[in-house]
């Protein structure tokens, strides 16, 4: 079973260590065969280095013919937080944004509107593929209070 699927036969996942930077996997036969992608490039002020300082890929989502995979890491007792996009099925892979926030998913709507959903009051959305941010309204609340 795929992490993330694309399509019936497509699938995605992404895979990292303490010490490099993380690497996709694609696979377009229903996972008889995979291929290894190029490593998610460092974003701007971010350098892969060794002793746990690299980004951790989550899920890959298709957004219409792009995919989009959030990669989060942790540097300085600080959270950081990246999206990258591919836009040839997940061969190769581009810096595409900053998450405003660290350690906080967020969704996908489409290639260039995506959600974070916190609570209420502190919900963000982009619709220019997080180049700007701004409140999003929701009803959204943890079942934990």
């Amino acid at each position: 079973m795929f992490r993330d699927i694309i399509g019936r036969s497509q699938g995605c996942f992404g895979s990292g260590g303490d010490d490099d930077q993380p690497v996709m996997y694609r696979t377009v036969d229903g996972g008889r065969d995979w291929a290894r992608s190029a490593p998610l490039p460092d974003p701007p002020g971010w350098v892969t280095q060794g002793g746990g300082f690299t980004l951790r890929p989550g899920y890959v989502r298709a957004a219409g013919a792009d995919l989009l995979v959030e990669a989060s890491g942790a540097r300085g007792g600080n959270g950081y937080s990246y999206v990258f996009r591919s836009t040839d099925g997940g061969a190769t892979w581009r810096y595409a944004s900053n998450l405003p926030r660290s350690a906080t998913d967020v969704a996908f709507v489409t290639a260039n509107r995506w959600i974070e959903g916190i609570e209420p009051d502190q919900s963000l959305e982009t619709s220019d593929a997080g180049a700007s941010w701004h409140p999003f309204k929701t009803n959204y609340s943890q079942a934990a209070g």
